[in-house]
């Protein structure tokens, strides 16, 4: 089968996903993706290590280092993707929710855990104001268009449930991450970050049920055709290496600290930033987790794998 072909003289519909929080014990885990316009091939023509970035485009580890400063330029960038993406900004948490999240607010509703949330907590939290300005003009600058945005939120709940019928974490984040590109508008290609640093993909594909065909399988990168025409990237770091992962990523991780705010704020942990980050190596993890303990099964509140 003839592959797919870039630097032809028309413009192509980039999908970048990414996960969040695939390792923390508490709180949701969120899988993203934008869409992006370019014209041109976008392997090259979307390598950030070949741009001027913008303030706050970047791995969004890099973004959000546990700092007020940090979560406030996040913040910016995050809302800024968005408004672009949908034309209209979000004034509370629980409009973000409706506008970006598969399923809204209902899906927040069907976690005891989630939906005992406040959501009507104004926007933006850490900032003191959204100017998306500053993204549009950049983007126009490079001829680049910003198409759509989508963020599936996995609760604790819905993470313990899946994983009873599935082998991996593996495995349930690939079902997450096709789960969003079938909510995305229509792309041409899409670029992945390397689940776990897996390198073979093909078992996974049947699983859920999609016939690919194998283009390369490399530790940096590993490609496949689908029967659609579209190819499938998966790239090691690729959240640090090419603008739409590291968008989606961005929007993902905002998402996640946004409910882990409110989740801290729920339990009496009031912060700058999230007290307790849901991580095990974090101490206040662990004081968090006996509290929720005490009002919630534990498998709403915790993670079991």
């Amino acid at each position: 089968m003839e592959l797919f072909v870039f630097g032809e003289d028309r413009s192509y519909r980039v999908a970048g996903i990414d996960e969040n929080a695939f390792g923390p014990i508490i709180g949701p885990m969120t899988v993203s993706g934008v869409v992006l316009q370019v014209p041109d091939d976008p392997i090259l023509y979307l390598d950030m290590r070949n741009m001027a970035l913008p303030r706050g485009l970047a791995d969004s580890k890099k973004v959000f280092t546990r700092s007020k400063t940090s979560y406030s330029l996040g913040e910016i960038t995050a809302l800024s993707i968005v408004k672009l993406a949908h034309g209209r900004p979000a004034s509370t948490i629980g409009e973000l929710v409706d506008l970006i999240v598969d399923g809204g607010m209902s899906r927040m509703m069907a976690s005891p855990l989630l939906s005992s949330l406040d959501y009507d907590v104004k926007l933006p939290i850490w900032a003191k104001f959204v100017d998306e300005t500053p993204l549009r003009e950049w983007l126009t600058g490079m001829d680049i268009e910003l198409v759509d945005v989508k963020v599936e939120v996995i609760s604790s709940t819905e993470f313990n449930e899946m994983l009873k019928t599935l082998s991996s974490k593996l495995q349930l984040d690939f079902i997450k991450f096709f789960k969003v590109m079938e909510r995305l508008s229509d792309f041409d290609v899409a670029m992945c970050g390397k689940i776990g640093g897996t390198k073979y993909y093909l078992p996974l594909f049947n699983l859920i049920g999609l016939d690919a065909e194998k283009v390369k399988e490399s530790r940096n990168a590993s490609v496949y055709r689908l029967q659609n025409g579209r190819e499938v990237h998966f790239i090691l770091d690729g959240d640090s290496k090419f603008l739409p992962i590291a968008m989606a990523s961005i929007v993902g991780k905002y998402m996640r600290e946004l409910l882990m705010h409110l989740i801290n704020a729920r339990f009496g942990y009031e912060s700058d930033i999230p007290w307790a980050s849901g991580y095990r190596h974090d101490s206040k993890t662990y004081e968090l987790l006996e509290r929720m303990k005490a009002e919630y099964p534990q498998s709403d509140v915790e993670r079991r794998k």
